[in-house]
């Protein structure tokens, strides 16, 4: 009887925890990823950019969102709110490439530095969020 049990609760567990996992809703670019990656870039002389969507899931409630992460800039503004501008200039240039932009409820523009002090590697992040319809 107990060899009936353990399969049973293991494909119990498998369907109830496929259904609390939302899917990942994938974007749809009206041109190629890498000549998209490529304007970001030469907006800032960017060192790498890379642009993938996630799902939110909480109390009930999903967001889906498009993240672009963006490293190395040269000459990033100090000013939170000129970086923050720039943020929304790429959120821009992202979303009006994107085909069903309508089906994501936010943008996500992380922007890393990554430096040297001496012998040790150091950075930090900023993130900067914008929903759809602000954009």
């Amino acid at each position: 009887m107990r060899k009936l049990y353990t399969p049973l609760g293991i494909i119990v567990f498998l369907w109830l925890t496929g259904c609390s996992i939302p899917e990942i809703k994938q974007p749809k670019f009206t041109i190629e990823v890498p000549l998209l990656i490529e304007q970001i870039k030469e907006m800032n002389q960017f060192e790498n950019v890379q642009i993938q969507s996630t799902v939110s899931a909480h109390n009930d409630q999903t967001s889906y969102y498009i993240v672009v992460h963006i490293k190395n800039g040269q000459h990033l503004p100090e000013d939170d709110k000129e970086l923050s501008n720039l943020g929304l200039q790429i959120a821009e240039k992202v979303k009006n490439k994107v085909e069903n932009a309508e089906e994501f409820d936010a943008f996500s523009i992380v922007f890393h530095s990554d430096y040297n002090v001496g012998f040790v590697r150091a950075g930090n992040s900023r993130q900067y969020n914008f929903r759809n319809t602000d954009i």
